[in-house]
């Protein structure tokens, strides 16, 4: 059975196109010197919302939508600053940062780089698992591969990391990834896989009207169908109509021995209830959750809290949060597209 770790998801959230009158400015600046820090990326993890500093290290990222956000801190040679925010509505806060000189180890010890065959076969592992098991990988492409290290901590464990940022063309969904590998754990005993990401979006350009359509066309697919497609659908109690069945199991890879239909089997009431504050609900069920998509894609969710609050546009308050096996465990970064992604009206 086939499980990823939800550490951050990557997925999109439907949300009606609409300007937010708040924003996120500051300075950012060498933590020794106290000089300020030019082309500095400063962004909201997991979406478009970000800026470079100037020539004086400042920096505003404006209309980003209210909530909580991880904003990040981010240039080579530098060790990242991760900050969580709370940003209210018609609001404008500021954040400033000193960012610290990255320092790499150094050992009188003579270190031996893995063959060029071993560290490819590794490489081909972490893009299975990484990009997903999907056509979309097919036009992902990793064009720093090259920073990535490998490392088996044991026979069956494989262990990825890298020093900088990795920056992934997606050529199917039409984005640049700008991507701060936080984790990257596969047991391939059990083939259970786990990843945390900060990445942050940039759509690519065009002036050829079949790549863009074809853009949006695959942008909905990766959204149709996906664990936040759910919990939105959820929240509005209208799984019937987006094609979502739901119902209890005793564990991950069992299915209802009763007929199914596209209707939910279960009363919504054991699922979640609405949280004190407007617009959130809460999870809160100690089962698994078989999730079946358009009669085929079948999917099935744990919750790794006892409570997991979601906002409005279907992301998690905190990060892993979900445990996941199945379809939604073949999604990777290939299927990614920003929070707050708004699909072409058909």
């Amino acid at each position: 059975m086939k499980l990823i770790t939800i550490l951050f998801i990557i997925i999109p959230a439907l949300i009606s196109a609409e300007t937010f009158k708040n924003s996120i400015s500051g300075c950012v600046i060498d933590a020794q010197t106290d000089e300020p820090l030019e082309n500095v990326n400063v962004y909201i993890s997991n979406t478009t919302f970000g800026a470079a500093t100037d020539r004086d290290g400042y920096y505003i990222i404006k209309s980003v939508p209210p909530g909580n956000h991880e904003l990040i801190v981010s240039m080579i040679g530098y060790d990242y600053i991760s900050e969580i925010i709370v940003l209210k509505a018609d609001s404008e806060i500021k954040y400033n940062f000193k960012l610290n000189q990255h320092i790499f180890e150094t050992s009188a010890t003579e270190v031996v780089a893995d063959l060029p065959h071993e560290w490819l076969d590794n490489l081909k592992i972490f893009k299975k698992y990484f990009l997903g098991q999907n056509k979309f990988a097919d036009d992902c492409e990793i064009e720093n591969e090259e920073i990535l290290e490998f490392n088996w901590t044991n026979s069956h464990t494989l262990v990825a990391s890298a020093k900088s940022p990795l920056m992934i063309r997606n050529d199917a969904l039409g984005y640049q990834i700008r991507c701060i590998l936080a984790h990257f754990s596969l047991d391939t005993k059990y083939e259970r896989w786990s990843w945390a990401v900060k990445p942050e979006f940039k759509p690519l350009s065009t002036s050829d009207t079949d790549m863009i359509e074809s853009w949006n066309k695959n942008r909905k697919r990766a959204f149709f169908g996906s664990i936040t497609h759910f919990l939105l659908s959820l929240s509005k109690k209208n799984l019937h109509d987006d094609l979502f069945t739901a119902y209890f199991v005793n564990s991950p890879g069992r299915r209802s021995n009763r007929i199914e239909s596209i209707h939910m089997s279960e009363p919504y009431e054991n699922l979640f209830f609405s949280c004190e504050t407007p617009h959130q609900y809460i999870l809160n069920f100690k089962d698994c959750l078989c999730i079946v998509y358009n009669l085929t894609d079948v999917s099935w969710l744990q919750l790794k809290l006892s409570e997991v609050i979601i906002d409005k546009y279907g992301y998690p308050q905190t990060a892993n949060s979900f445990e996941v096996y199945g379809k939604w465990a073949t999604r990777g970064a290939a299927n990614s597209l920003p929070f707050y992604f708004v699909p072409d009206p058909e």
